[in-house]
């Protein structure tokens, strides 16, 4: 059950056609207006730090990406990492919690003085338990279509990006 209701990460890694770090940063920023009108925030420090997301809305927090333009052996680097928001993972973790409660009180009313209520808190148990795991499931589906949109939106606003490996994503991370 921790690998449903743990934070996700995935390490992107690419290749740019630039000569410089400041020559990709120089870019970057000159392509904002554009980031903006693709629906993404987009944020570079004169230090190499790129940072990247999609605004979520009511119910939903994307993931973002968070890395620097580094200068490597075939030219300048863009190594990141994108997270899954903290508040996604919430969600199941509190189901699962409440779960983990109604269970303790279960099992301190049917040793105590069999009533009723047990049975009631039983069922809350097995039921919080089941949601919590589903929506943990639920999340890593929705975490890797989430870090498609967000490459998909990044990646043209690199200066000749090509990704190392799979397109995008090299690795993903424990």
């Amino acid at each position: 059950m921790t690998g449903v209701i743990r934070r996700q990460r995935q390490q992107v890694s690419l290749a740019l056609s630039s000569p410089s770090v400041e020559d990709a940063i120089a870019a970057v920023q000159a392509r904002r207006g554009q980031a903006c009108r693709e629906g993404l925030r987009l944020k570079t420090a004169d230090n190499g730090m790129l940072t990247a997301r999609i605004p979520g809305g009511r119910y939903s927090s994307p993931p973002r990406l968070q890395g620097f333009l580094r200068a490597g052996a075939g030219g300048v680097e863009f190594d990141g990492v994108i997270s899954e928001a903290h508040a996604s993972v919430g969600l199941p973790r509190g189901f699962v919690g409440m779960a983990a409660i109604f269970a303790v009180v279960t099992v301190l009313l049917a040793f105590g003085n069999p009533s009723p209520g047990s049975y009631v808190c039983g069922a809350g148990a097995v039921l919080f338990g089941l949601i919590g795991y589903v929506l943990g499931r639920l999340r890593r589906s929705s975490f890797r279509y989430d870090c498609k949109q967000l490459l998909a939106r990044v990646t043209p606003l690199m200066p000749g990006a090509s990704p190392h490996g799979e397109p995008g994503i090299s690795r993903r991370l424990p």
